[in-house]
């Protein structure tokens, strides 16, 4: 954690002039302690038949502490420190069925939090041991400048790009996976970005650095940089982007309009591969989207349908072992998903003033495989609510989400790779 140390004294060092001169430094403070349960359901011919079939319960508290201080108008630092503690059975499976199958030899899971690539150290794994896991982080960490023309902002931080909903092929840097319910935060990297309205267009740069794992070192083959160009033209906006990250180049076009009382968005990409993927020297994704709100039966309502297509994908379940491009990116967070083709949907009701029911789903256009996520969401008190959800895989067998077999188990073991039925629940409370 010295790094942290030494960032955190930096933002002291932003300060200090102010607290000097006598400047009046205004500061907010808030955050929130989340209680999180979640039970799942190993299914049968699958690797946890090795360590029992029986449901598996995570448990886990979070508390973030979140810290704004204000020097006048153009300058402003925010931090947002992180602690998370629990025991996870599925976390203990997964590590005890690693070490027992000798094709997994040396296997072991990755840390529940990492920054082994990040230009600052700021997380601790102070424990890791039989499910029993508690981090502490420092997920926000950046000082912000606003003049006149714009905004820069050099730290810890997280910037979104796209419009997708479920897949958003233009959002580079830690992008949610189509099954996450909870949103409320990305995770924080390291980067300087800048934004400058001008008009009718919008420019926005960022630069992502990051250490090579092994050796820490600064390396800019790891790196993220790009910028992207927003455009209004009347109701319909359009965005343009370029970047290098890590070693492709991505070129991206978004388009966002109206039609009626809907919402209509659609995001391309076409990344240009630095290394060739299957003989394929790059690949295009897009994401179309609709959304709408309505009130139907006395209630409101709100819903949104999504089409994607990933042409790096070829729905062969294997590429996540045997193509370096495809297998890099679900290391790095960036992909969930093996399919070439998805449609999804959502919709919430809002039943009560204080309760909502949703639904989410997605659908595998290649083999009509997929997951239903219905859930409810329940306000306890002005700062507190409750989330219960569950997680539905669907599928035939040798689909993606009904099952398919494992590549590399040797002859006569017959395992398949399937994902869990789930269902969680937790209480947040934000002050």
């Amino acid at each position: 954690m010295r790094r942290a140390l030494c960032a955190a004294l930096v933002c002291l060092a932003l300060l200090a002039p102010a607290w000097a001169r006598g400047a009046a430094v205004e500061q907010e403070l808030g955050g929130h302690l989340k209680a999180r349960v979640g039970t799942s359901f190993p299914r049968d011919d699958t690797l946890s038949q090795s360590v029992g079939l029986s449901p598996n319960t995570d448990a886990s508290v979070e508390a973030r502490l979140k810290h704004r201080a204000f020097l006048g108008s153009r300058v402003h630092t925010e931090m947002h420190y992180e602690v998370i503690a629990g025991h996870s059975e599925s976390r203990r499976d997964a590590q005890r069925i690693a070490d027992r199958y000798s094709m997994l030899s040396g296997v072991t899971l990755a840390p529940p939090v990492d920054d082994s690539t990040s230009f600052l150290d700021l997380s601790h794994v102070a424990t890791d041991d039989d499910g029993d896991v508690v981090t502490h982080r420092i997920d926000r960490l950046y000082a912000a400048y606003t003049p006149p023309w714009g905004e820069v902002r050099v730290g810890r931080q997280a910037v979104t790009w796209g419009h997708g909903f479920l897949f958003n092929p233009m959002d580079l840097i830690s992008p949610f996976a189509p099954t996450d319910i909870e949103r409320d935060y990305k995770t924080g990297e390291d980067m300087v970005f800048v934004r400058v309205p001008a008009g009718r267009a919008d420019v926005q740069v960022m630069y992502v650095p990051r250490r090579d794992a092994a050796t820490r070192d600064v390396d800019f083959e790891q790196a993220s940089v790009g910028g992207k160009v927003g455009l209004a033209f009347g109701s319909t906006e359009v965005e343009l982007l370029a970047a290098r990250h890590y070693r492709d180049t991505v070129a991206g076009l978004g388009l966002v309009g109206y039609a009626g009382d809907a919402a209509w968005r659609v995001d391309g990409t076409w990344t240009a591969l630095h290394t060739a993927s299957r003989g394929r020297s790059g690949y295009a994704s897009v994401t179309a989207n609709v959304d709408r709100s309505w009130v139907a039966g006395g209630r409101n309502w709100y819903g949104y349908v999504e089409l994607h297509a990933n042409g790096l994908s070829r729905n062969d379940f294997s590429d996540q072992y045997t193509d370096p491009a495809v297998a890099r990116r679900i290391a790095r967070g960036e992909m969930y998903t093996l399919g070439t083709a998805y449609a999804g949907a959502h919709v919430d009701c809002e039943v009560h003033p204080l309760v909502h029911v949703f639904a989410t789903g997605m659908v595998n256009l290649d083999d009509g495989s997929g997951t239903a996520l219905p859930g409810v969401s329940i306000d306890l008190a002005d700062n507190m609510d409750l989330t219960v959800h569950a997680s539905l895989p669907f599928g035939d067998a040798g689909t993606e989400f009904g099952g398919y077999p494992l590549p590399g188990t040797p002859p006569g073991m017959d395992v398949d790779v399937k994902p869990a039925r789930r269902v969680s629940a937790w209480v947040g409370w934000y002050f």
